[in-house]
């Protein structure tokens, strides 16, 4: 249960409309308590059947010859499936007991109640349990792991380990009970798994009531989504989701009811998303780089199943969907270990043989279904797009790194030098996030992080966790924890809950130049710039790309006297010392030197729990210590704090 004040800033996020939209949810759900235990929801005619021969598409081709190594990881990861062991967040090779435990949360050891969905309140983590916990194994990825592999070696094990899974979840799930039916976004990238599962399978004859139980449950689900699409502030990538599972579902299976309505309904949602989720340089709205991978995987499955079925999306829709793509390949081209901002929960839709944000994959399907290859080296680019798979690497390429602009996104990157010798920074001049909520955003304005030669030197801290510790998901949006100014230890931005943000900093970028010597981006920000002793913080940054020095320089006015604070963030490999006013870091043959103004005081943290600082989480769930040095100084009137940074 929310606070009262949560729910008063959460209903001045909504309009009328939503209010509304909401009243009507909430009302349908009274109706539900009242009609799920009696079974009163639509059903299928008992006469009813799974028609194989009318399924709308195929998902790949019918003879599938993967290259040896990859043939052997899958049937060792499908293996590994059959013995109900799952590896998602923090777990590796987790048993997830025989029979199958669909409802716990196994980082707590906590069950989720089985009741009436209505009555289930996933946010609260000590009674339900971590909600993520237990939704990862119900989106039932592993299944398509299974249907790869039986697809690749035809042994029948894994089509008849898939149904026993099946049946397992089906009873265990009831419809409308439990954290599986709790939110929409699962039954849409659910149903996508199924969808590819049950394809993959197609050739493997089960019970005639197994195909009844399962045709059931498909059009449980579509019936269920359909009611429940995401509207107002609620709509960001959960809309995407409910939508493409629904669209999906539909387009495989066109005899289910409302199959066409539902169709064209989707289709044209699709299209509206991708324009208002998506700038029109590619990158993600919500400025969260990991719900970039997981909207454009919607959206790229999305497109594909629409020319399977003669149905294909606009070329307004392909020109976005391609910007998407191409916004993380040129990201990529600093390195591989990209430079997250914003929330990152590990979210993917498929697992066709990839890990889910591995950025030479995404490259690896970008230059198939938009630039004219035809073979690949990763696997979901030959499970989604038929690429021909080869094993050699790319060639090396000494193409120098070029600076580049994302204005509309506000995303900076002054870049230069090729291999070893790449510098790439990337530099924060954007909103806070999408739509009202902003929920998938931190408070890092005029933050930045540093690649040398491909590898992470200075990072964004990362995600952690959403519902589990409410006091981590605090500390790792805070403004403290990124490489950005802090004022008396506030955030540039409010907090009202875990995706809910108060008054936000606008951020903007006063000046860009670019060259062949040198890049200068100047921004400000309005984060402390309300009250009664206002501070207007500006940030100027210039990359000298030949002697291969970067100079920032704080620029403060300040009414009143105040804490001023810029953090270092650096990468858990990077080994750093301080001596005196110097920073230094070593990663890998990278080097970096920090000099820091004679005016401020400098602070380590390393892992430290209380102050919660010095910490970064690369994956869901899982965090690492790392070194954090604070620069320090009280201010008032004027302030301008110089810092250099050598790279070698």
């Amino acid at each position: 249960m929310q606070s009262l004040a949560w729910y008063y800033h959460r209903l001045k996020r909504m309009s009328a409309d939503e209010v509304l939209w909401r009243g009507r949810g909430a009302l349908r759900e009274l109706v539900d308590l009242g009609r799920l235990p009696l079974g009163i929801y639509p059903k299928l005619s008992p006469a009813k059947s799974f028609d194989v021969t009318s399924r709308g598409f195929s998902v790949a081709p019918e003879r599938c010859e993967l290259p040896p190594e990859m043939q052997a990881r899958l049937v060792e990861q499908a293996d590994r499936v059959l013995e109900h062991r799952l590896s998602f967040f923090q777990h590796k090779d987790l048993h997830l007991g025989n029979p199958i435990d669909w409802h716990r949360d196994w980082n707590q050891q906590l069950a989720a109640p089985v009741k009436p969905c209505p009555l289930v309140d996933y946010r609260v983590a000590t009674v339900s349990g971590d909600c993520k916990q237990v939704w990862e194994p119900n989106r039932h990825h592993q299944w398509v792991v299974l249907g790869r592999a039986f697809r690749a070696t035809g042994d029948n094990k894994y089509a008849h380990g898939f149904w026993q899974q099946m049946d397992s979840w089906l009873e265990a799930n009831p419809f409308g009970y439990g954290m599986a039916w709790k939110n929409p976004l699962e039954l849409g990238v659910r149903l996508i798994n199924w969808v590819w599962a049950l394809d993959l399978m197609r050739s493997y004859q089960p019970q005639p009531e197994q195909w009844q139980r399962a045709y059931r449950a498909l059009h449980q689900h579509v019936w269920d989504l359909r009611r429940k699409f995401s509207q107002g502030s609620s709509a960001n990538n959960h809309l995407i989701g409910e939508v493409a599972g629904t669209y999906i579902a539909t387009a495989y299976l066109p005899d289910l009811p409302g199959a066409d309505e539902a169709q064209r309904v989707t289709h044209e949602i699709l299209e509206r998303e991708i324009d208002s989720q998506l700038f029109e340089s590619g990158c993600t709205k919500e400025q969260a780089l990991g719900y970039q991978f997981f909207s454009l995987q919607f959206f790229t499955i999305c497109a594909r199943v629409g020319e399977m079925v003669g149905r294909p999306f606009s070329t307004t829709f392909r020109t976005r969907l391609e910007a998407g793509y191409r916004f993380l390949a040129e990201v990529a081209q600093g390195g591989a270990e990209l430079p997250w901002f914003g929330d990152k929960d590990d979210g993917y839709v498929l697992d066709l043989g990839d890990y889910s944000h591995d950025v030479c994959a995404v490259s690896d399907l970008y230059a198939v279904l938009f630039k004219g290859a035809t073979t690949a080296r990763h696997e979901s680019a030959f499970w989604l797009a038929g690429a021909t798979l080869k094993t050699a690497e790319d060639k090396h390429t000494d193409t120098p790194l070029q600076s580049r602009s994302y204005v509309d996104a506000g995303h900076y990157f002054m870049q230069c030098g090729t291999g070893d010798d790449r510098i790439s920074l990337q530099i924060d001049c954007a909103p806070l996030g999408y739509g009202l909520l902003t929920a998938h955003g931190h408070a890092d304005a005029l933050a930045f992080t540093l690649r040398l030669g491909g590898l992470h030197m200075l990072v964004d801290p990362g995600t952690y966790d959403y519902y589990t510790y409410p006091a981590w998901r605090h500390a790792m949006r805070r403004t403290i924890n990124h490489n950005t100014v802090c004022i008396d230890g506030r955030d540039q931005s409010e907090m009202k809950g875990l995706f809910l943000w108060g008054s936000q900093a606008n951020a903007e970028c006063l000046e860009w130049q670019d060259d062949a010597q040198r890049s200068v981006l100047h921004g400000r920000h309005d984060g402390y710039a309300q009250g009664e002793q206002p501070v207007h913080v500006a940030r100027r940054f210039e990359l000298d790309k030949v002697t291969r020095e970067l100079h920032i320089v704080d620029e403060l006015e300040a009414t009143g006297e105040h804490g001023y604070s810029a953090t270092l963030q650096f990468h858990p490999d990077c080994e750093v010392h301080v001596e005196g006013n110097e920073i230094h870091a070593r990663r890998a043959g990278q080097v970096l030197t920090v000099t820091a103004p004679e005016s401020v005081s400098l602070s380590t943290y390393h892992g430290d729990e209380t102050a919660m600082l010095g910490w970064f989480s690369e994956t869901y769930h899982d965090k690492r210590p790392a070194t954090a040095v604070l620069a320090r100084a009280a201010i008032s009137g004027s302030c301008r704090f110089a810092y250099t940074i050598r790279m070698s």
